[in-house]
């Protein structure tokens, strides 16, 4: 269908009848859909209206493709009708469709630059499934070390949506985590987390019957508090004590309430507070370890008014080095009830740090006016701690021999923090470990070439981050095998002969092999018992060495690996192998 030329508050209207339709007897999926564009033949922006009505009297709903916003080429459009619309329908047999093409604006008025809208087709539906859309999911950040922030968008049409499901995955499949109702604020933190774990997060739209494809997926890991440093002393002793009752009274307050445990047993609280006072108390910190880096530091407390008067109070807090003023936090305004705030200190408070083993923490309550009635308040702090938290790397999965010189480290992609820029390999050097090589986030694998054959070698990642780098990973050990031609000429292929035992030059071999990886000597002695006196074979040796029989050592680990090595090369038992390769890794990363 082709409208008119359309001028400035020109109008070209056309009615089509609908075919009879059967009452649905539910408010649910009802949408006017249709196909259009601008025709082209000028630059004018006409639009276009699509009325759904109820004879010629009375319109239901309204398709609006506003002006500018029809293409060139032909577009499908829809809208779904509210519940409200849907249920002013009475008579389904008399539903007709109208449409206007209109121009409000620009230069509708002017012969050249006149428009057509064009209609290839036009539908009002009732869907047996009314479609929902699913939501956006923005963000997962760190809160702290056991909470993460999930935001998400709405569809743009949410005239279907009842809620949203925040899902997390559990290892096998995602459950909801949260119901969010439609029109509230889309977000929500899941609290009580594993420190330093990765979890994955989407977001369902859901209605009356059904629900919509999952949104896309993110992940991210918590941070590991690196230490937590709570107020251990009280010189000012300025601030009265609270209730306290045993064992977390008077001044041990701090000792014995966290964040997830406040009530009105454990606190301590300022004096009542008239015009121009100000009650201070200062608490020293335990000492700390300079962490070496100027991110994720943070000042934590539970704080609230008293309840005990109506003066306007105001609460500091301030993180000290000796008479130096770190960083300071200031409420004007409290509840009543108790608030966890987590304050997060910028790089150049950090920085300003020069000795960590002088840190104090000082409580303020102050009136500044309006404060001279009898209606004094309080405050009451129940929780006081210092933290730095720390993005942890993750773990190297596996190390693999590509041949006698080339060992290949992986890992995995949901063991990085989302901080994470770079990854840093380190080898150890006999005193310490030092860098080998550096790869992108998006890369898990990396190739260390040119080693030496029949070596055992210690290595660790660790993530570079934008004000220092995470923590590095355990140490994975891997082992080089020796050449083929080596291992022929040194004859360690050891299975026993026709009388079932080994001969002593092969005796030796193995012996003089295990030491090359530091096996202990009593280790070492009940192998040589074994071959000996038990007579066992090397098949039997091997899986003694991997299950823990000599010792549960990474040196003996690695000594059944490299012999597991000899026989995957040279009698390609493979399933043996693997077998053995696994287990040590899974008690390696467990270790």
């Amino acid at each position: 269908m082709e409208s008119n030329l359309i001028s400035t508050s020109n109008q070209d209207i056309d009615f089509a009848g609908l075919t009879s339709i059967t009452d649905p007897l539910s408010s649910d999926g009802h949408v006017i859909r249709t196909q259009a564009r601008e025709a082209g033949v000028g630059v004018n922006a006409p639009f276009l209206l699509i009325f759904l009505s109820q004879g010629q009297s009375f319109d239901i709903a309204v398709l609006n493709i506003t002006q500018g916003t029809l293409t060139t080429t032909f577009t499908e459009y829809e809208y779904a009708l509210t519940q409200a619309e849907a249920d002013s329908i009475t008579d389904y047999t008399d539903l007709e469709i109208r449409m206007e093409a209109s121009c409000n604006s620009g230069t509708c008025s002017a012969g050249s630059s006149r428009d057509r809208v064009h209609v290839s087709w036009v539908e009002f539906a009732v869907l047996d499934e009314p479609i929902i859309p699913p939501p956006t999911l923005d963000t997962v950040t760190v809160v702290n070390s056991t909470a993460l922030e999930i935001n998400f968008t709405s569809p743009v049409e949410i005239s279907n949506i009842l809620s949203y499901d925040i899902r997390r995955f559990n290892g096998t499949g995602f459950e909801t985590v949260q119901n969010i109702l439609n029109g509230t604020i889309l977000s929500f933190i899941d609290s009580e987390l594993i420190s330093d774990t990765f979890y994955r997060y989407h977001v369902v739209s859901v209605g009356n019957s059904s629900e919509s494809v999952p949104s896309n997926e993110i992940g991210q890991r918590t941070t590991e508090i690196l230490f937590s440093a709570r107020p251990d002393s009280n010189p000012s002793v300025r601030w009265v004590n609270g209730l306290g009752n045993p064992p977390c009274s008077d001044l041990a307050t701090f000792e014995c309430v966290n964040e997830q445990v406040r009530d009105d047993n454990d606190f301590i609280q300022t004096t009542a507070l008239g015009t121009s006072n100000t009650d201070t108390d200062i608490m020293t910190l335990s000492d700390i370890e300079d962490p070496e880096r100027s991110d994720s530091h943070f000042l934590k407390y539970t704080v609230r008014e008293a309840g005990v008067g109506t003066n306007p109070v105001e609460f500091e807090i301030q993180l000290r080095q000796g008479a130096s003023i770190i960083a300071s936090f200031t409420h004007s305004s409290l509840p009543t009830f108790y608030t966890l705030f987590s304050q997060e200190l910028n790089v150049t408070a950090t920085n300003s740090i020069t000795d960590y083993n002088d840190l104090e923490v000082t409580l303020i309550g102050r009136c500044n006016a309006g404060c001279s009635n009898q209606e004094r308040e309080r405050f009451n702090v129940s929780f006081v701690v210092f933290e730095i938290e720390q993005v942890k790397t993750g773990k190297i999965s596996a190390i693999d021999t590509i041949s006698p010189t080339t060992l290949r480290l992986s890992w995995q992609s949901d063991d990085l923090d989302a901080e994470i820029t770079n990854i840093i390999i380190q080898k150890e050097n006999g005193t310490d470990f030092a860098n080998i090589g550096t790869v992108s986030n998006t890369i898990f694998a990396f190739n260390d070439t040119g080693l030496q054959e029949q070596k055992i070698f210690n290595y660790r990642i660790t993530g570079q981050i934008t004000n220092g780098f995470a923590l590095p990973s355990l140490t994975l050990t891997g082992a080089t095998p020796p050449s083929t031609s080596n291992l022929n000429g040194n004859g360690t292929v050891l299975e026993p002969n026709s009388t079932n035992s080994f001969t002593v030059l092969e005796t030796g071999v193995i012996a003089q092999t295990i030491e090359l990886f530091n096996v202990n000597s009593s280790s070492m002695q009940l192998i040589l018992n074994d071959i000996d006196s038990q007579k066992l074979n090397t098949y039997q040796i091997i899986n003694k060495m991997n299950n823990g029989s000599y010792d549960n050592t990474s040196k003996m680990r690695n000594a059944g690996a490299f012999y597991g090595n000899i026989y995957l090369e040279l009698l390609d038992i493979d399933q043996f192998i693997s077998d053995i390769a696994n287990r040590i890794i899974e008690e390696v990363n467990e270790g």
